[in-house]
């Protein structure tokens, strides 16, 4: 059984879970948003927003193809503060020629199995 502490805790942990979940839900429509506006071709949502129920873990994990004339290290510092994340995210941002020569090896391959793709141009 549990005490008044312990109930009350319970409930602090439920709402801050619940404010998680609604600033992870609004941040990713954001970012994706923001992406768009910096000329992204196609964005994919992919990882654990997209498989199971959120929670306090939970981060946004997002893959965007777009020309570029910078590197790929030189390019997401930039689209870091463009977008100015205000949860933790991983935003992945490739050349179309990066995402085409790159699709078949691991990681690509297990990110697009359960991508969702929120935009295409």
């Amino acid at each position: 059984m549990m005490d008044q502490g312990g109930v009350r805790q319970m409930e602090r942990l439920a709402q801050r879970r619940a404010e998680h979940v609604a600033l992870l839900l609004e941040e990713v429509e954001r970012l994706v948003q923001g992406l768009i506006a910096l000329k992204a071709r196609r964005v994919y949502q992919f990882g654990s927003l997209t498989r199971r129920p959120p929670d306090l873990f939970t981060d946004v994990d997002l893959l965007a193809v777009m020309e570029s004339d910078e590197s790929f290290v030189q390019r997401l510092p930039r689209i870091y503060m463009a977008l100015k994340p205000k949860v933790a995210a991983d935003i992945l941002v490739y050349t179309p020629q990066e995402f085409e020569e790159m699709r078949e090896r691991p990681f690509l391959r297990h990110a697009l199995k359960t991508a969702v793709l929120r935009y295409a141009a």
